[in-house]
């Protein structure tokens, strides 16, 4: 057995004792030629057309495979974008639902609050009637702080004067 160089991997020691058929296989413009095209024995011929079947069979199954692969991507695809819109749709719906429900609800108080506004309306019409009475009320109360500082005034004059005066009248005791 022959030892090969590891730096020459891709040449065949005794390469020239290969037919010129192959190394135009390998190499379709091989010098050794020089440009003209070998000549193939039949059984060469015969050998590259079952290649040649071979090869495209293996191609058609190849194809095949990445033709199922790729049904199956798109069906598996399809399948998770249909769940996905499925998804949203149920949450439009039920967002729709909850839309309708605070729609009624917020119905109802737009009915609270507009009775609300006549009714405030009414007090205010009958609170301009009490204005008058408001006004005498706010000027009694005036008269009566006016009063409570008199009667102050008065209180501590009193005392004084009684202050005075008690030493000068005297109760038996009974």
């Amino acid at each position: 057995m022959l030892a090969l160089p590891l730096n020459h991997v891709h040449t065949f020691p005794l390469m020239h004792t290969l037919p010129n058929y192959y190394w135009a296989r390998v190499y379709p413009y091989n010098s050794r030629l020089h440009g003209r095209r070998p000549i193939w024995p039949p059984q060469t011929a015969r050998l590259l057309a079952v290649e040649r079947m071979a090869g495209k069979e293996d191609e058609k199954q190849e194809r095949d495979e990445l033709a199922d692969s790729l049904n199956d991507l798109f069906t598996n695809l399809s399948t998770m974008i249909k769940g996905d819109l499925q998804g949203t749709n149920n949450l439009l719906e039920l967002l729709e639902k909850m839309n309708l429900r605070v729609a009624e609800e917020y119905k109802g108080l737009g009915d609270v609050a507009s009775g609300l506004r006549v009714f405030m309306e009414q007090l205010k019409a009958k609170s301009g009637s009490f204005d008058e009475y408001v006004q005498q009320i706010d000027a009694i109360e005036q008269q009566v702080t006016e009063f409570e500082a008199v009667i102050s005034m008065l209180d501590k004059y009193v005392s004084l004067l009684e202050s005075k005066v008690q030493p000068f009248y005297q109760v038996p005791p009974s």
